[in-house]
């Protein structure tokens, strides 16, 4: 391709961005504030029609959607949207050699973000758990007691119960059966990340261990 090409494409996406109506939505760099998530995704795209794809996550700071998408989840009359925001340094920032007017906001770190649409509420943290697990205080009080299932219990290739595996599942709280309940599993070293859509009830399966 051409450098004319070139040329008259970054001319065209300029006259685009400068036709467009003034935007008025969620901001278009980090925020603590709450943000319904479809305000967050309008802005996000916001920034990539303006800016385009190139270190956009380090260059916003913005609030964007996992690169793996989960479906929401939905458990009563609550819901949990996720986001991450990449706060770790850009090119971009003041102090680079491209420097930049924007205040540099890098604090080094991913942060993470539960909504909940119908609450108003949301929860931000630096460890990914945490922000689960705030969001399940928040939803589910009292899931952090529920009985822990003992390792082994399931085999994690095929999914099929081990013998006290079904044993465990047969002695469970009902009341906690229903659909997109977590469960406790007995888990240790580095395999404590909490798994969506794990749990037999279609909600996580967290490490007892990270959130005891």
């Amino acid at each position: 391709m051409s450098q004319l090409t070139f040329d008259l494409d970054a001319m065209i996406h300029e006259m685009d961005v400068a036709a467009a109506p003034a935007w008025t939505g969620a901001p278009l760099h980090f925020t603590t504030g709450y943000w319904n998530p479809a305000d967050l995704d309008a802005a996000w795209n916001r920034y990539l029609f303006e800016n385009g794809h190139f270190n956009c996550l380090q260059a916003s700071h913005m609030w964007h959607r996992p690169y793996i998408q989960e479906k929401p989840l939905a458990v009563g009359a609550h819901t949990m949207d996720r986001f991450e925001a990449d706060l770790r340094h850009s090119h971009l920032c003041p102090g680079s050699r491209y420097q930049s007017d924007t205040p540099c906001t890098c604090l080094g770190s991913t942060l993470y973000q539960a909504i909940c649409t119908a609450c108003g509420w949301h929860h931000i943290s630096s460890s990914e758990n945490d922000m689960l697990g705030a969001w399940h205080d928040h939803a589910m009080p009292g899931w952090r007691t529920l009985p822990v299932a003992p390792e082994g219990w399931r085999n994690d290739m095929s999914g099929k119960l081990s013998k006290n595996g079904r044993e465990f599942l047969d002695a469970y709280p009902t009341e906690w059966t229903f659909a997109g309940a977590p469960i406790l599993t007995a888990r240790s070293g580095i395999g404590t990340r909490a798994v969506p859509g794990r749990s037999p009830f279609g909600g996580y399966d967290f490490a007892a261990e990270v959130i005891r």
